[in-house]
């Protein structure tokens, strides 16, 4: 993963600077493909995590007479469950993207999620 990180930080360089372009795009056709998948498996980990998460969270707070309602409402579950809608919400906008904005736009935010 982190050899990818850096190449495509590297590239993202080159995309900044506008030396990568349809280049880019025709020598990795599935770019945007490639994104959406790896967007895909962080939206099912995190997703696994929220899960995880929640039963411990709530099952330490119930221990501790706080009912399963109130204790949804933790920062830790919160923000598991904002990490899963912000990966969603990532996902979606990939999907919506014109082909050509796809890896300038969203790249780094992949593959720093």
């Amino acid at each position: 993963m982190e050899k990818a990180r850096q190449r495509a930080n590297a590239i993202q360089q080159q995309i900044n600077f506008c030396v990568i372009g349809e280049e880019f795009r025709s020598k990795y056709p599935d770019h945007c493909e490639v994104l959406q998948k790896a967007v895909e498996l962080q939206v099912r980990i995190a997703t696994a995590e929220l899960d995880r998460i929640r039963a411990e969270e709530t099952g330490r707070l119930r221990s501790a007479g706080i009912d399963a309602e109130t204790a949804l409402q933790s920062p830790v579950i919160k923000r598991a469950a904002s990490k899963v809608e912000g990966r969603k919400s990532l996902l979606e906008k990939i999907r919506a993207a014109p082909i050509q904005d796809v890896w300038g736009q969203y790249a780094s935010a992949v593959l720093d999620g």
